[in-house]
């Protein structure tokens, strides 16, 4: 057989990529949905205060950082510290 026949997908290998994109994209919008009833809930303002503290950089608003967030399973403490007194210090939105 030729080096060819390697690259070609089965029917089967195409399904579970299939599946496995669309529940990549199933997480990535229910983190966005968490991250945004959060803010609402929180009352967090529509600035960048959190992407520092939450983020990787690539954020560019802080639900945004919280969408982030949602993907992580924890925080580090001193995350944790910044970004409490970056809420206490917020403005809320109204």
């Amino acid at each position: 057989m030729s080096k060819n026949n390697d690259l070609i997908m089965t029917r089967a290998q195409v399904e579970q990529s299939v599946r496995s994109t669309m529940a990549i994209q199933a997480r990535r919008r229910l983190e966005r949905k968490l991250a945004e009833s959060l803010a609402v809930a929180i009352n967090l303002s529509k600035g960048t205060g959190l992407v520092m503290c939450l983020g990787d950089g690539r954020e560019t608003s802080n639900v945004e950082a919280l969408t982030g967030l949602m993907g992580y399973s924890s925080v580090s403490t001193s995350n944790a510290t910044i970004c409490r007194s970056t809420l206490e210090n917020s403005t809320p939105t109204r």
